[in-house]
């Protein structure tokens, strides 16, 4: 009974998902909650701020970041 529950919950979301059209945006939130991608981002995004940018390092950071968001939602 439970498996019977927990599948038409589930095909009730994906339709919900589906007909508001937020499918990137469900995808984007465990992609950028996953270890390996915070990881990733720890790593690989600090090589393109500098401390001499008129910027602070946080929004540096956080312009990298949200390109790459703005990227994944559109070609996702």
């Amino acid at each position: 009974m439970y498996v019977g529950v927990v599948r038409w919950v589930v095909a009730f979301v994906v339709a919900f998902v589906v007909a508001a059209g937020i499918g990137p945006l469900i995808a984007a939130v465990p992609s950028a909650l996953n270890a390996r991608s915070l990881v990733f981002f720890a790593a690989f995004l600090p090589q393109f701020v500098t401390a001499a940018a008129p910027l602070p390092l946080w929004m540096q950071l956080a312009a990298l970041g949200l390109t790459w968001a703005a990227m994944a939602a559109v070609f996702n």
